[in-house]
């Protein structure tokens, strides 16, 4: 599955990044990192799987181009 998930960097985002890795999902995670931390996803960037991080903030209009070009299957937010 290719999943995004908004806040990633946070701490229920990075539980939830580290279980979808963990079950093979392809994942996209998008947090300004305004409360969350890249420290929170270490396990997920060491994992070797399909990982990948933007730092962007959901109003940003980027996000609509990072959606069209990526096209995930469900998005957790």
């Amino acid at each position: 599955m290719r999943a995004v998930v908004t806040g990633g960097a946070g701490f229920i985002g990075a539980a939830l990044v580290d279980r979808l890795l963990a079950e093979g999902d392809a994942v996209e995670v998008v947090d300004d990192l305004s409360t969350g931390s890249l420290g929170r996803l270490a396990a997920a960037r060491a994992s070797g799987g399909d990982f990948r991080f933007h730092q962007l903030d959901v109003a940003a209009p980027e996000l609509a181009a990072l959606l069209a070009r990526r096209r995930p299957e469900v998005v957790f937010h």
